[in-house]
């Protein structure tokens, strides 16, 4: 039934739609482009926002235990081995705080990475369910069509493992930074791809 259906043969309302969202796509793509610049310290900011988010950890930590070290000159930790003594916190019971924390803030961390995949598996999953949907009315060959939908659906898996893996190796790192951009720019080419083939005789 669709096997020779291409988007110019759409109502002009249909088209009118189909070219509004394939416009609107663009626009976001360029927005998450500028953002991943950003995060990257390439433009804006001097310090990539994981950094600054990073810095801003360490800088709770480090106060949790000034403020920790504060209490213990003014009160010591009974020594319930000797009812009548206490003890004060010594430095070996700061290094197994610090301990605690960075374990607390690998969690955290890795907590932070998965909610922020699965926000852009969404976001990629819906820009490759709809543009998809419509790039395979277009009128490229099939065999570009299944290069584009094969490479797209497995780069945006990679790219959901590596941030979900982002800042604890470098190879989640690379895939985010190698795939991310090329997800985008796959993207973008198959919306033109649409607005191109909409604006084609019938």
């Amino acid at each position: 039934m669709f096997d020779n259906f291409r988007l110019n043969q759409l109502p002009p309302v249909g088209r009118l739609f189909v070219g509004m969202f394939a416009v609107l796509a663009m626009v976001i793509m360029i927005w998450m482009a500028l953002s991943g610049l950003m995060n990257a310290g390439i433009i804006g900011a001097a310090v990539p926002i994981d950094e600054a988010i990073e810095a801003v950890d360490e800088a709770e930590v480090e106060a949790e235990i000034e403020s920790i070290m504060a209490d213990d000159e003014a009160v010591t930790a009974p020594d319930w081995t000797d009812s009548g003594q206490q003890e004060a916190i010594t430095p070996e019971d700061e290094e197994i705080f610090e301990e605690y924390a960075e374990e607390d803030s690998f969690w955290a961390d890795f907590y932070e990475n998965t909610t922020h995949a699965t926000e852009h598996a969404v976001s990629f999953g819906f820009l490759f369910f709809a543009l998809g949907a419509l790039f395979v009315f277009t009128g490229v060959s099939a065999g570009i069509k299944k290069l584009f939908l094969w490479l797209t659906g497995i780069l945006i898996f990679l790219d959901i493992i590596g941030r979900s893996g982002m800042g604890f190796c470098w190879p989640a790192n690379f895939l985010v930074y190698f795939c991310g951009p090329i997800i985008l720019v796959l993207f973008f080419i198959m919306a033109i791809i649409v607005l191109r083939s909409l604006g084609q005789k019938g």
